[in-house]
């Protein structure tokens, strides 16, 4: 009898994978990589405040605030404060910037930073390529990825798509999607089989409003399950305000190595002055790397000050004096010339 029950249970997990492949709208898709362009290319400032619970005790395990400006096509500046919710345990932050990417820690009790790594791009491209690779999906890309992957992209996967299926609802057509989609061309840490449920937001193409999948990679295996708040901008663009996610991994031998909920809640910084130097490890009391210098951003010109009108009226009244002198030497030179002749 275990054994039957066993086989029916192999036989959901694999439902997926032996589905078949169902072609989608080319329409639609070209739709949904418009909105992930639109998304990239638009520049941004943005934050995030990140909290992580136990998902059995329900407590804190972690809270951290995430700044970002996007500009240029890319996420170029990124500064991530994880901020450990027990004060006895180390704090890190993640520093990431057009010439290196930095880790730093701090010990419980101290105030002081330490290098935990630090690489650049030219060095250690295939580290540089995982660091820089997550944060394009990370929080401010979860409405439009799984498991950092756009949405059209797994659509333009006929193999990967299984099953889609479209209904009407008051805002527009709500799309399910069956996908099972293998990452590759990626650091070999992130490949991964993903598989699961997406169902998209009715008012915007390509932006999730829940999603459930699984993640099989190098690491080992979980679950996630999440779900996205978002609103429309001015503009009628998609905007995050929050994702609530929880998820379970383990460990190839099956033990359990991650199991919480986290909730991420967004902003829009907007006109915030966010200076470049938030993301240099220089901001946390340490030199610059060894060959990293920085363009100092030009200074403004000092408006030029208006001459008071007190300085134009000297100015004239000596011009005046002027003229009068040289007036009065030139008549008496003249009356002069004339007493002669005479």
């Amino acid at each position: 009898m275990k054994k039957i029950y066993l086989l029916v249970i192999m036989a959901n997990l694999c439902t997926l994978s032996n589905a078949i492949a169902v072609p989608i709208d080319k329409e639609y898709i070209d739709k949904c990589r418009a909105t992930w362009e639109t998304a990239i290319l638009r520049p941004k400032k943005l934050q995030s405040k990140v909290e992580l619970k136990d998902a059995n005790t329900n407590q804190v395990i972690s809270r951290s605030t995430n700044r970002v400006i996007q500009k240029d096509g890319q996420v170029s500046l990124m500064a991530d404060l994880s901020v450990d919710a027990n004060p006895k345990n180390a704090c890190n932050v993640l520093c990431i910037n057009r010439q290196y990417t930095a880790i730093l820690m701090k010990d419980a009790g101290t105030t002081e930073w330490v290098i935990r790594q630090i690489v650049f791009p030219d060095q250690d491209p295939e580290s540089h390529k995982m660091i820089q690779f997550r944060p394009k999906g990370q929080d401010f890309f979860s409405h439009l990825t799984v498991y950092y992957i756009p949405i059209y992209q797994i659509l333009a996967d006929e193999k990967s798509v299984k099953r889609f299926a479209s209904s009407k609802s008051i805002d527009g057509i709500v799309n399910e999607i069956d996908f099972d989609y293998t990452l590759t061309g990626v650091p070999a840490n992130l490949a991964a089989r993903i598989y699961g449920t997406i169902v998209t937001d009715s008012r915007f193409s390509g932006v999730i409003k829940t999603a459930k999948y699984q993640v099989e990679a190098i690491f080992g295996k979980g679950t996630t399950d999440y779900k996205c708040q978002v609103q429309s901008d001015s503009e009628g663009h998609p905007v995050l305000i929050s994702t609530i996610t929880s998820g379970s991994y383990s460990d190839l031998a099956g033990k359990e190595i991650q199991s919480g909920i986290g909730t991420v809640e967004f902003e829009d910084l907007g006109t915030s002055t966010i200076k470049d130097e938030e993301f240099r490890i220089s901001a946390y009391g340490l030199p610059e790397p060894v060959g990293v210098t920085w363009e100092e951003p030009s200074k403004p010109s000092s408006p030029t000050k208006p001459i008071p009108t007190y300085v134009w009226i000297l100015c004239g009244a000596g011009c005046f004096a002027v003229l009068a002198i040289v007036f009065a030497f030139l008549r008496q030179r003249s009356l002069r010339k004339r007493a002669v002749a005479s």
